[in-house]
């Protein structure tokens, strides 16, 4: 039987990509967990000692680790986002742009809201507060303020500066084994030209990034990629272990190497991004990315996941400063001022996102270029 032609005017509708709506929710759990290391018990000192102590120090003490969840969601995300392209240097130029549009004028905003907030602040304890100055400014706008030690405006964004120097180098390298591998095999497929790549870009980088976490003790907070590479490296190889371009041997037993890093120096980031990692690969591996932590909640919070961990520090602590000027302490008056500082965090970061992350957004996607394939 000979199928019916279509007629001019039916059109076939193009299938939906894929969104891992797993990443979205688990960056947003993430963030949220950051803010209550923030806010600390010390804020809340009646309501965190009501609380089991597990969870107490769960939740408070231990939320700096939502950045290991960051760096490896980052890495797991830019490694799918390049599995099909071949990089040149013209590629490499769009790619920085694009990471810079995506991440800046968000990361713009929330420096002038710091330090509007930071003097607003200071104004009503009638404590000085100093400007930053031009060198410092500079510094923080081209991500390079801990590189030339010129401090933080925030303290949360020192993660920027890894994450500008992971995605630079890793698209820098990325294109050196892809250079290599062409040269060393013009005979394969695309598919086998991407797992070669990978495969040499895991043994150029990988072990490398492991020095840190078998010999070296984290104790002071890292201003190079090289000290925390290895998360965002964790992400990449769990996502070349699910798009079968890298032998779970290889990824398993690297996570193994960071992991007996880790328990010699106790350092629970390693141990989180680990954790981090093979849980993505499981969930990948059992087809829930695009299932699980993706009802309106998970998703709205992984919308501005990125808003609210750049602006709830100075906003939280307006607020807890308020509630505790005017609802003084006890459990009550601490929950209330809780619930206070995360609500105002949500609202600033949902002002911050509409405002600023929705458009940076559109723009980098307008300067994406159509992704070159390698020819089989």
């Amino acid at each position: 039987m000979v199928a019916p032609a279509l007629s001019s005017s039916t059109t076939v509708a193009k299938p939906r990509p894929t969104h891992f709506y797993f990443l979205d929710g688990l960056r947003g759990l993430a963030s949220l967990w950051v803010v209550f290391f923030h806010v600390g018990a010390d804020s809340v000192p009646a309501f965190a000692a009501a609380m089991p102590p597990p969870l107490r120090i769960a939740l408070f003490e231990k939320g700096s680790l939502g950045v290991a969840i960051f760096f490896v969601l980052s890495g797991f995300v830019i490694s799918y986002s390049l599995r099909k392209v071949t990089i040149d240097a013209g590629y490499l130029k769009n790619f920085t742009l694009r990471r810079w549009v995506r991440l800046s004028p968000p990361y713009y905003a929330s420096i002038i809201a710091v330090i509007a907030l930071n003097i607003l602040a200071a104004q009503l304890k009638g404590a000085p507060f100093p400007l930053p100055t031009l060198p410092a400014l500079a510094g923080h706008l081209l991500y390079l303020q801990d590189v030339l030690g010129l401090g933080q405006i925030s303290d949360v964004y020192w993660t920027l500066c890894l994450e500008m120097q992971f995605y630079l180098l890793f698209c820098g390298l990325l294109w050196f084994a892809q250079r290599y591998s062409k040269r060393s095999n013009l005979s394969d497929t695309t598919e086998r030209f991407h797992q070669r790549t990978s495969q040499l870009m895991f043994f150029i980088g990988g072990f490398a990034a492991a020095i840190c976490p078998l010999f070296i003790e984290a104790t002071v907070r890292p201003v190079w990629f090289v000290h925390q590479g290895y998360a965002f490296l964790l992400g990449v190889f769990a996502y070349w272990c699910w798009a079968q371009r890298l032998p779970p041997v290889l990824f398993y037993g690297y996570s193994a190497v960071i992991l007996t890093g880790s328990v010699v120096h106790q350092d629970y980031f390693a141990m989180m991004a680990v954790a981090t990692a093979i849980g993505l690969l499981k969930v990948a591996q059992f087809q829930y990315l695009s299932q699980w932590l993706s009802d309106a909640v998970m998703q709205f919070l992984g919308r501005i996941s990125y808003s609210l961990y750049l602006i709830h520090v100075p906003v939280a602590g307006a607020t807890i400063f308020i509630g505790q000027k005017f609802l003084g302490s006890g459990i009550l008056a601490e929950s209330l001022i809780l619930l206070g500082a995360i609500v105002t965090s949500l609202v600033a970061a949902t002002a911050l996102w509409w405002l600023t992350e929705r458009p940076s957004i559109a723009w980098s996607k307008q300067l994406k270029p159509k992704p070159v394939g390698v020819a089989s």
